[in-house]
């Protein structure tokens, strides 16, 4: 498929329909149809299966669908980079991150650096754990964020920072009277817990200990804002990382150290060999100053 193909199959995919796709390609729907057509031929893939006036994807087309997907994310920031080589009086900055880091500290650090670069465009990619290193490494963005990172070669390490576990609950629960809150007394609680999966799913073991066997989970989500947003609707109190929670975000809960919390390392990369620019440098002493203060602080004041 060549490139005009590769949009208007993102496009279907995207919107449903080839009327819709035409819309987002500002291009009528027999156009959007015919080229739709030319893409199925040149692949030699039937990628769409007509039902009731819709284009429900095809197993194959949702194996190529990341693919193009990331062709797409290389092709923005190519433009991205023209434009700015255009109009050098501006700048840009892309970073992947989780949903943790976006509650609170990338927002504040991201804000703060339009005192010293006014023009500067910011790009903030929110992007499921497993691909923030990837990613950095094929230059798609400039900075990634990351808890517990995978080590890959064609990365470098710009920060590390640590951080622990806190305990998050409404207000009024008897538990936030305490300042401490620690694994036992979770016994009789309703817990909203963290997925299983990476890179919270191997702690569990090292924070419950034998207790593991006696934790109630009547609800499990896959991010710590989401545990935020249930625990708010008095779903239960969560166990998550400081940084999900920091900056007293989520109006109605607090939060409590939990022991035993063990160290849990975030980093900060570049890409290997890539220089990075005064925005990007700038990006990471905001980010710092903001953990320092209600990452390390706020755990030290609890």
């Amino acid at each position: 498929m060549n490139l005009r193909e590769m949009e208007v199959f993102r496009a279907v995919m995207l919107s449903g329909t080839v009327k819709g796709a035409g819309a987002l390609m500002h291009i009528s729907q027999p156009a959007a149809s015919k080229l739709l057509a030319q893409a199925e031929r040149r692949a030699g893939l039937k990628l769409f299966e007509r039902v009731r006036g819709r284009l429900l994807p095809t197993q194959e087309a949702h194996q190529l669908y990341p693919e193009i997907e990331a062709v797409w994310k290389s092709m923005e920031k190519a433009r991205s980079v023209s434009r700015e080589l255009a109009a050098p009086r501006g700048g840009s900055l892309r970073i992947a991150s989780t949903a943790r880091f976006c509650t609170y500290l990338l927002p504040h650090a991201a804000t703060a650096l339009y005192e010293r670069f006014p023009d500067l465009t910011v790009h903030v990619d929110m992007v499921m754990s497993h691909l923030v290193s990837d990613a950095v490494a094929r230059g798609m963005c400039d900075l990634g964020i990351e808890m517990l990172p995978t080590e890959h070669p064609d990365l470098e390490i710009v920060r590390t920072l640590h951080c622990g576990l806190v305990c998050v609950m409404p207000e009024a629960h008897p538990l936030a009277r305490k300042r401490v809150i620690r694994a036992a007394d979770l016994r009789s609680e309703r817990l909203i817990a963290l997925s299983q999966a990476p890179p919270f799913g191997h702690l569990l073991e090292q924070v419950y200990g034998d207790l593991l066997k006696d934790v109630r989970v009547d609800l499990e989500v896959t991010s710590g804002p989401v545990a935020c947003w249930f625990a708010q609707a008095g779903g239960g109190i969560a166990v998550l990382d400081a940084p999900t929670a920091a900056g007293g975000v989520f109006k109605g809960l607090v939060t409590r150290r939990f022991e035993p919390s063990p160290d849990i390392p975030v980093r900060i990369m570049r890409g290997r060999g890539r220089t990075l620019t005064p925005a990007a440098q700038r990006f990471c002493e905001c980010f710092q100053a903001l953990w320092k203060e209600h990452v390390q602080a706020g755990a030290r004041r609890r």
